[in-house]
């Protein structure tokens, strides 16, 4: 099955997140930069589809967006002019 991401990850990063590092799962990133399942262990079920895909991505960014945040609230909190620097 092929897949889209978004720029900001890879579908092995999506699917480790979100089956915990789980060993037998393999992808590889296409020449138009879709991306290929190439391998599924059969003990996790069927292999996900592209909204579930979408989803998992979506929530990594998300998280990704709010760790930025909270660093720049933290470093204008400090008010400490190098560290301000963003």
């Amino acid at each position: 099955m092929i897949y889209t991401v978004p720029s900001t990850t890879t579908l092995g990063e999506v699917l480790g997140l979100q089956f915990a590092d789980a060993p037998g799962i393999a992808t590889r990133q296409n020449n138009d930069g879709t991306w290929d399942l190439t391998s599924w262990p059969a003990e996790l079920g069927s292999p996900p589809t592209q909204q579930q895909v979408d989803t998992w991505a979506a929530g990594i960014d998300a998280s990704r967006a709010a760790a930025r945040r909270a660093t720049i609230k933290s470093r204008l909190r400090d008010n400490e002019p190098e560290r301000v620097l963003l």
